[in-house]
């Protein structure tokens, strides 16, 4: 099966009213899929996560705009399928800072980890990216393997209208929280190890938290292979 995005989907807070846990469903998930999941939540917060069923790690580093924001990227095996309920707890209170975006990704043996190694933090924050095709990025990925699929988000306090994906990329779940700006995901299919960056283009100069993971597209069974 080639590697593709299923479904994302995008949830986030509305209102000052605090909350002591936020969360995201996906219905009709696929067994044996990946489920990769983006959080912006208010900086000093800490938090664990769950969905009932699947076990979640961590990819890549916290990353932070330096005074308010906190980003984080988690990634799971999908072992039973069906309706998923992702939920993030504060594990120190209650808060109504918070996006989240929840993503199923199909066709994947799973997180290519060598290629995640080669950008040990998967992501970045810059200041003052520009309005450049492209200048909002993760910076490079190289790939262990192709074909793969990368799987990027974006968060700034800026409003969907002024955002696009990057060059080769789809755009997937967005949208603008009243109370924490607005969270973007894109995905791309690639058939080479050349590096390669999350990318987005802003049309307003705006602060940017970026991320991204890649996943190896799951090889056939040897009983598909055709014999000429």
């Amino acid at each position: 099966m080639t590697i593709a995005l299923i479904q994302d989907v995008w949830n986030g807070s509305t209102s000052s009213s605090t909350v002591p846990s936020f969360s995201a469903t996906l219905t009709g998930t696929g067994a044996g899929h990946y489920l990769h999941v983006g959080i912006i939540i208010n900086s000093g917060e800490t938090i664990t996560v769950a969905d009932g069923s699947n076990t979640y790690s961590q990819l890549g580093s916290t990353l932070t705009n330096g005074t308010n924001r906190s980003f984080y990227q988690y990634a799971a095996l999908n072992r039973v399928g069906g309706t998923l309920t992702f939920t993030v707890t504060f594990t120190n209170g209650s808060s109504n800072q918070w996006i989240i975006i929840f993503r199923e990704i199909g066709g994947t043996s799973g997180v290519d980890t060598t290629g995640m190694a080669t950008n040990s933090a998967a992501g970045q924050y810059q200041s003052s990216p520009g309005t450049a095709a492209n200048a909002v990025t993760t910076g490079n990925f190289t790939p262990s393997v192709a074909p793969g699929g990368m799987s990027a988000f974006t968060w700034s306090q800026i409003v969907v209208a002024d955002v696009s994906a990057g060059t080769g990329f789809t755009l997937g779940a967005n949208g603008n929280s009243s109370t924490s700006g607005s969270l973007f995901a894109e995905f791309q299919r690639y058939t080479s190890t050349t590096p390669l960056a999350g990318t987005w283009t802003y049309t307003v100069n705006q602060a940017a938290i970026t991320a991204a993971a890649v996943f190896i597209e799951q090889f056939p069974p040897f009983g598909l292979f055709v014999i000429p």
